[in-house]
């Protein structure tokens, strides 16, 4: 089950390693994304065309590798342990490099929670460069790069905690605008979440890394809008310009998107044309 997607099933393999997995053949996507994962082993996942199923059956063999054990513990600015953070270990994500989302999930992303003494682990993990993430519902959070050989304890220390408010209003009419999505970005720490704004405008973002937030807002029927967010205890105020109505006349424009490297289309792609948002399909 990817980040943000509905799960359609879940399963245990039997002592042979298979396993078997039902879900409805109505399901309206064009792919499907499987996880696997297993004590001592990386995790590791396939995309499979659900056309592929349409006799009935479709077979997807996974292969798991083993991986080197890591093991940690999180403590809070002031050195105290810290229970229930949610612990990633996940490739690192090149400085200065616009990545789109897909090239973003990292399908051998390790996930852990620390217990009541802050520990986490062992989890297994790939050797070689990992980015730690870390973050704790309010009492901060953390990134550390390190280098995975086996048998690693990671110490993380998280930063001090610091969150903000933010409110989202038509420059016009000074209302609140509710439920679109604001995208919060921290660049010198490669950190970013989207959040959707509540009935009265505003998002709430707690554990914001150090160094300089910025906030962007798209959406239908007004221009696009970024700024440089100061959080704090009071809300910060991004007003969106609506789109004047009418016009002259109207243009169409479609096309492809594929890969630079084989040519292959992409799906879910975003395209943005002046003030408009499409997404691919197949």
């Amino acid at each position: 089950r990817p980040p943000r997607v509905t799960s359609l099933g879940r399963g245990l393999a039997d002592e042979k390693g298979a396993y078997r997995l039902t879900f409805p053949v109505g399901v309206a996507l064009p792919r499907l994304r499987l996880y696997a994962q297993a004590e001592g082993y990386c995790p590791h996942s396939v995309l499979a065309s659900v056309k592929a199923a349409e006799s009935g059956t479709l077979r997807v063999d996974l292969r798991l590798r083993r991986g080197a054990s890591v093991s940690g513990r999180v403590v809070d600015f002031s050195g105290r342990p810290v229970e229930g953070a949610r612990v990633r270990l996940r490739r690192p994500v090149p400085e200065d490099v616009y990545m789109t989302d897909a090239e973003w999930r990292d399908p051998g992303e390790v996930r852990a929670v620390t217990g009541g003494d802050g520990a986490f682990g062992p989890v297994a993990v790939p050797t070689g460069s990992r980015t730690v993430w870390v973050d704790s519902k309010g009492r901060g959070g953390a990134k550390v790069d390190v280098v995975v050989t086996g048998g690693e304890a990671i110490d993380v220390r998280l930063w001090p905690p610091r969150e903000g408010r933010l409110q989202v209003v038509d420059a016009a009419t000074r209302r609140p605008i509710p439920n679109i999505p604001v995208h919060v970005d921290v660049p010198g720490m490669r950190w970013s979440e989207s959040h959707f704004t509540d009935d009265h405008g505003d998002i709430h973002v707690r554990d914001l890394p150090p160094g300089e937030v910025q906030a962007g807002v798209y959406t239908e029927g007004f221009y696009e809008a970024g700024e440089t967010w100061p959080p704090g205890d009071e809300p910060f105020v991004l007003e969106l310009k609506s789109l004047a109505p009418g016009g002259t006349g109207s243009a169409s424009i479609a096309g492809i998107i594929v890969y630079s490297g084989d040519g292959q289309p992409v799906p879910g792609g975003e395209v943005s044309v002046g003030n408009g948002l499409v997404v691919t399909d197949e």
